[in-house]
């Protein structure tokens, strides 16, 4: 194990840190997407099914923000999620008719956990590679990174 860097805050490090960050979200996609096209769905449908999924009950409204798509372009995936069997939504709460609440379907269990084999399969290859004390750090420093909306999410729908 290296020594610590007490200069870990300097820009050439934060630099190399974004560097990596970039790369490796390119490259773990890159690998996800033969498993995404045979599933015939994009990257913002998986996004969309796997928090659904993680976080089940989310709102449309909610998921616009934490995805940052506007509600028109959301609406379409849903549609297409719902006519692929997908996803479901949930009749409106008698307190607010506008709530419909999401749930993903068993078959979207299933195609999540066939495209989400791939992603784990680097994450695991990574931590492995890395040790348990990085898998901690990661998830730390990731979870700070997250503001707004999606640390509500995370907040609200603790999984």
């Amino acid at each position: 194990m290296a020594p610590r860097n007490p200069l870990f805050l300097r820009d050439e490090e934060l630099e190399r840190s974004l560097e990596l960050l970039l790369l490796a979200e390119r490259d773990l996609l890159a690998r996800a997407g033969e498993a995404l096209a045979r599933e015939q769905l994009s990257e913002q449908d998986f996004r969309l099914l796997y928090l659904v999924q993680r976080h089940p009950g989310s709102t449309i409204a909610e998921l616009c923000t934490v995805l940052g798509m506007t509600k028109q372009s959301l609406s379409r995936h849903i549609q297409a999620l719902v006519a692929a069997g997908l996803l479901r939504q949930q009749a409106a709460s008698r307190g607010d008719r506008r709530r419909r609440p999401l749930v993903v379907t068993e078959a979207a269990v299933e195609v999540i956990a066939r495209v989400g084999e791939t992603h784990k399969a680097s994450l695991r290859r990574a931590f492995k590679n890395a040790g348990p004390e990085a898998v901690e750090g990661f998830q730390r420093v990731l979870a700070v990174l997250i503001d707004g909306p999606g640390r509500r999410l995370l907040g609200k729908h603790a999984a």
